[in-house]
């Protein structure tokens, strides 16, 4: 979470996920430390259900983790959106997440006030 806006911290998370509202991914390496994570949210809209990526930060900086850790992740998640109704995944992140294969990108745009 260090390059993208600090305003999130587990503890805003915390309860999200403890009462369901969301749902916290995590891929490990060999050794069991979390090399990635994803905080998603399914999400109703007026014509489908989306499966919304609220979080996606990785324990080391650059894409390391998310290259390695990618296409399982995606595979998986995929899986559980479609098995709960969903027919998109919308994420926000930083623009090179955009480079991952197979995503559309668009802007969002944030300021503190």
């Amino acid at each position: 979470m260090a390059e993208g806006p600090a305003y999130w911290t587990i503890d805003d998370v915390r309860p999200e996920a403890v009462s369901g509202a969301v749902k916290i991914w995590t891929a490990h390496e060999d050794g069991g430390a979390i090399a990635m994570a994803m905080v998603v949210r399914l999400v109703p809209r007026q014509r489908m259900k989306v499966c919304f990526i609220e979080l996606l930060a990785a324990a080391e900086p650059g894409m390391g983790a998310f290259a390695r850790f990618y296409d399982l992740a995606l595979s998986e998640l995929t899986a559980w959106a479609r098995a709960n109704g969903c027919s998109v995944i919308e994420a926000t992140g930083l623009p090179r997440f955009a480079e991952l294969s197979g995503w559309r990108s668009c802007a969002t745009i944030w300021k503190e006030i």
